[in-house]
């Protein structure tokens, strides 16, 4: 959940997309809904729809090994593969 819809330094957004998911949950129990009700991964866009954040594995072609990561530095107006 944090990685799609609340990825930042605090916890502001993390805790918006949980009052949305009570909000909801709340809603079918109050329309009468007596299942029991489970958030999980497969059906956590029901709630708060559409991914705002896009997850991406990159792997390097130079480094093709998956326990690796690779990424780009900034210095001054330079752009340095790490």
């Amino acid at each position: 959940m944090i990685d799609k819809y609340a990825r930042e330094a605090g916890v502001r957004n993390l805790e918006k997309a949980i009052k949305k998911i009570m909000r909801k949950v709340t809603l079918k129990i109050a329309e009468g809904n007596t299942e029991k009700i489970k958030i999980t991964d497969k059906n956590l866009e029901e709630y708060l729809g559409a991914p705002v954040f896009c997850y991406r594995r990159t792997v390097s072609k130079r480094n093709s090994r998956s326990n690796l990561r690779s990424g780009l530095d900034f210095y001054g107006e330079e752009l340095h593969y790490t």
